[in-house]
């Protein structure tokens, strides 16, 4: 890593208000490439040059133009790694100046090595994201070794099991009143959230706003470990995500089928909704919400066309309860606060009337669709 206009500049915003002179840092070549004079931007201090080319420890300037863009002052090398970088120069008399300027010095020194970090921390993210997006979009043609070397150094088996999520955070909960440390707490729950992933063999990217995640884990598993986590979120920290596990795969060159089953449901889901919820169970509704409004209403329409509203809406609501609790009598009968005998009477109308019996599979599914799609009939 090395010194550049914007670390330079950085560094000058974090040390200049603690201070009450002029700043400057300079790259090897003698160019000033950050100031609290901007006027100094740019322009050549030879001073710095002399003391990189010369490996000196200061270099004191005892009388203004003494060189060439030098004011008096104290100029000392800002070290990493054992290399000089680059050096940063304080105005003022070097002998009032020079102890506090040994403590500026390190300071900047540790500035830089909090960008240098910072920087390695981002491109190891970066890294991450392009190999998680190439195993959810398929890019395998490079090479399968190295998609399974990859794969072995995020602690991941190439044999599998895998399973995919896709998971968005709700922060309208949060206070962003603050918006710089709205975004730090974005960042601490998504790297949370990863580094929780990646203790049950796991892999996270962050991706703008989603988190999306390659898993040796069944879907089930991973399910466990996301609904755990979320819960967890939501008492602590007051984030609900929303959630989209895919199901299993064995293979990883079917890693982006799941993938896309999965990121179908999650744009269907994305509108408010939230959950931890997996494509298998909601595959049928899911399957369901995608038929055009057209078919919805001429279905509906259909099977309730010689009911009332009245009937229509008694219909559905008895339907979608039927199905909740598998037919059982018993439990639609405490559901509803009615008698069995007026269950069994409940059935008996439906079938009169749409001449689909709720006891026979076909039957329950048409009018299990029906009564999804119901409220539409009845606004035609």
């Amino acid at each position: 890593m090395y010194l550049n206009q914007s670390i330079a500049s950085g560094i000058i915003k974090e040390i200049s208000p603690v201070i009450n002179t002029d700043l400057n840092i300079m790259d090897s070549t003698g160019l000033i490439l950050a100031s609290t004079n901007l006027e100094r931007v740019n322009t050549y201090h030879e001073g710095a040059y002399i003391l990189i080319a010369n490996k000196m420890d200061e270099f004191i300037v005892e009388n203004e133009n003494q060189y060439e863009g030098c004011r008096k002052g104290v100029n000392l090398p800002i070290c990493f790694a054992r290399e000089v970088v680059g050096v940063i120069g304080i105005t003022g008399e070097p002998d009032k100046i020079i102890g506090y300027g040994r403590i500026i010095q390190k300071l900047t020194e540790m500035i830089f090595y909090e960008n240098f970090v910072a920087s390695r921390r981002n491109a190891e993210d970066q890294a991450k994201l392009l190999f998680v997006s190439d195993l959810l979009h398929g890019n395998f043609t490079s090479s399968l070794f190295y998609v399974e070397q990859q794969l072995t150094k995020y602690r991941l088996k190439a044999e599998g099991p895998f399973s995919t999520a896709i998971c968005k955070f709700d922060f309208s909960s949060q206070n962003a009143a603050d918006a710089e440390l709205l975004q730090a707490r974005m960042g601490f729950i998504y790297k949370y959230t990863s580094d929780v992933l990646a203790a049950n063999r796991t892999l996270a990217a962050q991706n703008n706003e989603l988190l999306l995640a390659v898993s040796n884990l069944t879907s089930h598993k991973l399910l466990e470990t996301m609904t755990d986590l979320a819960a967890q979120l939501e008492a602590q920290y007051a984030v609900s995500p929303l959630c989209i596990i895919s199901d299993t795969c064995t293979d990883y060159t079917d890693i982006p089928k799941t993938y896309n089953e999965a990121l179908s449901a999650f744009r269907y889901f994305d509108k408010g909704s939230r959950g931890v919820l997996m494509f298998s169970t909601i595959n049928l509704d899911f399957t369901l919400s995608q038929l055009p409004e057209l078919h919805k209403k001429n279905l509906a329409g259909q099977i309730f066309k010689d009911c009332t509203e009245e009937e229509t809406e008694e219909f559905s609501n008895f339907i979608r309860a039927y199905m909740t609790y598998g037919g059982s009598l018993n439990k639609l009968a405490q559901h509803l606060y009615i008698h069995k005998n007026t269950v069994q009477y409940k059935i008996l109308k439906i079938s009169s009337k749409t001449g689909l019996d709720p006891r026979r599979p076909h039957d329950l599914f048409l009018l299990y669709l029906a009564s999804l799609y119901s409220t539409v009939a009845v606004e035609m």
